[in-house]
């Protein structure tokens, strides 16, 4: 069973960067 569908990915910092956010983005492409 794959699980990666069913773990949301979050960033809930307020002072979250945007190289952060760019990066949370990029690795919810990758792992869909």
């Amino acid at each position: 069973m794959k699980f990666e569908k069913y773990i949301d990915h979050t960033l809930l910092k307020p002072e979250s960067t945007r190289t952060q956010i760019d990066q949370i983005i990029d690795e919810a492409k990758a792992y869909n």
